[in-house]
């Protein structure tokens, strides 16, 4: 029985409002600069769900590499 959250289950849009309901740290509040073009943008490289959004971050490598794949998404 795990205790953490099933990322597959939570869609970039649903997170996207989870978001906007936040109390964020100041330092977690650039996470709402232009948040509803961002997460449109991130949608439309195919990204579902939070899972699919983490392993195409992962590590800096892979960051970078989707950064650059969908600077103009």
């Amino acid at each position: 029985m795990g205790y953490s959250v099933d990322l597959n289950k939570i869609s970039i849009l649903r997170y996207r409002e989870i978001l906007k309901k936040q109390n964020l740290l100041p330092s977690r509040k650039i996470l709402l600069e232009n948040l509803e073009e961002n997460f449109h943008r991130i949608a439309a490289t195919g990204i579902d769900n939070l899972a699919e959004l983490k392993n195409n971050i992962s590590s800096t490598q892979r960051l970078f590499a989707f950064a650059a794949k969908n600077r103009g998404a």
